[in-house]
């Protein structure tokens, strides 16, 4: 059993991010997930998946219908956040989108 004082979920809300073909986005807070929703339920796209292939790369979106749900759902700010990361198969883009995205 982890010790709460070294829980890093104890304080403060963590913002998930899936963006993998069902983009979706979560808030948790206390170890308690607070709210979590796909972006297809609120695109009415199937999958909704967020990727386009441009040439040889690849664009992700952000499920941003999501994330704005999670926060008002809660009634917290993009500033409230403590930590943000994102998924996608074998790679955690998070380090790379807080800065510019959020």
């Amino acid at each position: 059993m982890i010790s709460s004082s070294l829980n890093p979920l104890e304080d403060g809300y963590h913002l998930g991010i899936n963006l993998g073909h069902d983009r979706a986005a979560a808030i948790a807070s206390g170890g308690r997930l607070l709210v979590a929703v796909e972006e297809e339920r609120l695109d009415r796209q199937k999958h909704s998946p967020g990727i386009e292939r441009i040439g040889e790369k690849i664009q992700l979106e952000l499920p941003w219908n999501s994330i704005r749900y999670c926060l008002d759902a809660i009634g917290i700010d993009q500033q409230d956040l403590t930590s943000v990361t994102a998924n996608s198969p074998g790679q955690d883009f998070g380090p790379q989108l807080v800065p510019a995205d959020l």
